[in-house]
């Protein structure tokens, strides 16, 4: 996730938090659904790389605000 941010700058993506089973960015509106969508795919290959023979499902979205 953060190599792809750094290749990435026209996304102006900042990764805020990763903690177990979360992360949490900071992007402009206009490009917060594409990075949920990212996050959830880096997330996905992830959990496959440690778990290759459980299928991982992630959920999230964007918003103004952070909401657990």
């Amino acid at each position: 996730m953060r190599k792809y941010s750094i290749e990435h700058p026209e996304l102006d993506w900042q990764i805020c938090l990763l903690l177990h089973d979360e992360s949490v960015s900071d992007t402009p509106e206009e490009h917060g659904e594409e990075i949920a969508k990212l996050q959830g795919k880096f997330m996905q290959e992830a959990a496959s790389y440690f778990c290759p023979e459980v299928k991982f499902e992630t959920d999230g979205g964007a918003s103004k605000y952070w909401d657990h």
